[in-house]
């Protein structure tokens, strides 16, 4: 099956404070975004990638991409301007991944974070390979920190919960594209915190679950890239 992905950087970047949006911060001397974009073809050479950016940041991708990438790995990428939201971006980017794909039926689709640049190449291939057989794949850890659930917001009264009862969700979260768009075209509310639970949401299927790793953080303050 063709593999694609949709690169989520729509926002920002405001709580790393500064002019630069976090995804065109330097890792290593290297853009975020870019060793992002890296571990997919090195994943599969031949993943086309839908980037999702703020439409203010196109001139300085461009300038990026440029210096940092090669003319053979441009042309697998397609830009899209992002939405007011998350939801609003990844269905941009579905709907510009959907002119780009002869063949809708046998296309997988990973949505990941532009600012997840640790994720490993094994987890990606290993999702797309469990989203290809069960229809769709997450990656996971398990949570480290005690929990306690809100009973009431008014008189914030809580309780302790078992954390081994709940994982952490990661990204890249993988589908089969036509599946995955049609949810999106059916939802009948915007409430949703990722792809998954919208996918488990509007078709009623499960989503397998991959094991994750610590070292698959997102980028949020300047502690995460010292």
């Amino acid at each position: 099956m063709q593999h694609t992905a949709i690169i989520v950087a729509g926002g920002t970047g405001t709580r790393m404070g500064g002019s630069i949006p976090k995804q065109f911060l330097p890792l290593k001397g290297v853009p975020i975004i870019i060793t992002t974009l890296r571990k997919f073809w090195a994943a599969n050479g031949r993943t086309e990638i839908v980037l999702v950016l703020h439409p203010d940041y196109f001139p300085e991708w461009e300038k990026i991409a440029t210096k940092h990438l090669l003319t053979v790995e441009k042309k697998h990428i397609r830009l899209c301007e992002g939405g007011s939201e998350r939801i609003f971006s990844v269905e941009n980017g579905l709907n510009c991944l959907q002119t780009l794909m002869a063949d809708k039926k046998n296309v997988l689709v990973a949505v990941h974070d532009a600012v997840r640049p640790f994720v490993s190449v094994e987890i990606i291939q290993k999702t797309f390979q469990i989203a290809e057989k069960q229809g769709a794949a997450v990656p996971c850890v398990a949570v480290k920190s005690s929990l306690r659930k809100i009973v009431s917001w008014e008189s914030m009264e809580t309780e302790a919960v078992d954390r081994a009862d709940y994982l952490e969700v990661q990204t890249p979260q993988v589908f089969h594209l036509d599946e995955l768009k049609s949810c999106f075209d059916k939802r009948e509310f915007d409430d949703f915190t990722d792809e998954a639970s919208l996918y488990e949401e509007v078709s009623g299927k499960k989503v397998a679950v991959v094991e994750g790793s610590y070292e698959n953080i997102k980028i949020t303050t300047p502690e995460d890239v010292r």
